[in-house]
């Protein structure tokens, strides 16, 4: 499966704060480092060593 066909995959993002969960396309994450929690306004970091490689698993 190549990079763009996972572009449109949707996976979820829990904010840390209050771990409220949002569905995120994986194009928008690769192109994006951070984003905001819809629920609390927290600012997520997705561009985290962290996140990266829960993203990978």
């Amino acid at each position: 499966m190549t990079k763009r066909e996972t572009d449109d995959f949707e996976i979820d993002v829990e904010c840390p704060r209050c771990h409220h969960q949002a569905k995120t396309r994986v194009g928008w994450i690769r192109t994006h480092t951070q984003m905001e929690c819809l629920n609390c306004g927290d600012i997520i970091d997705i561009e985290s060593k962290n996140f990266r490689s829960h993203e990978q698993r």
